[in-house]
């Protein structure tokens, strides 16, 4: 009984701890947007590798699709980025390494089951960061989460004195 009387004198967030739930939503916030931003950058390797896979398939068609050169040159780029903290802000570095260059001729294609794999798993990752970022809030009393769980589990209500 203490213990909730203290709670509910909290004078900072009138007793319903809404700073406390948005300090542990912050870092949560800031790990869904990498996550998305992870997510962005795949999907745009994906984009390139469909492109530079087109590329060597198209060197193997005939009439009536114009013919491709075989001398032709193709570079493949990737993207690396780099978090850095420095004096408590983050910092960020893009490189573009290449990946293959030369001739379209002698480029092998890539496999898409790979990178498909690692979009999966980074659309799973970012499920998981959604329910994160609302966790605070579903798992507190009177959230969705906490509800439910209430309604569905047999916990007693009452303690038995004897």
């Amino acid at each position: 009984m203490g213990e909730q009387a203290d709670l509910d004198k909290c004078e900072c967030c009138d007793g319903r701890h809404n700073c406390l739930k948005e300090q542990l939503v912050a870092p949560l916030d800031r790990e869904l947007d990498d996550a998305r931003q992870e997510l962005a950058n795949l999907k745009r390797l994906q984009e390139e590798i469909h492109w530079y896979n087109f590329e060597i398939a198209a060197l193997k068609w005939h009439f009536p699709w114009h013919p491709s050169f075989m001398m032709s040159p193709i570079i493949l780029e990737g993207m690396r980025i780099t978090h850095t903290r420095k004096r408590g802000k983050r910092h960020e570095a893009v490189e573009f390494p290449v990946w293959y260059s030369g001739t379209v001729y002698d480029a092998e294609p890539l496999p898409y089951a790979i990178l498909a794999t690692e979009i999966k798993a980074a659309e799973a990752y970012v499920r998981r960061a959604e329910e994160n970022v609302n966790a605070p809030y579903d798992w507190a009393p009177g959230g969705a989460r906490y509800e439910q769980l209430r309604q569905t589990t047999n916990l007693p209500t009452q303690v038995c004195k004897r």
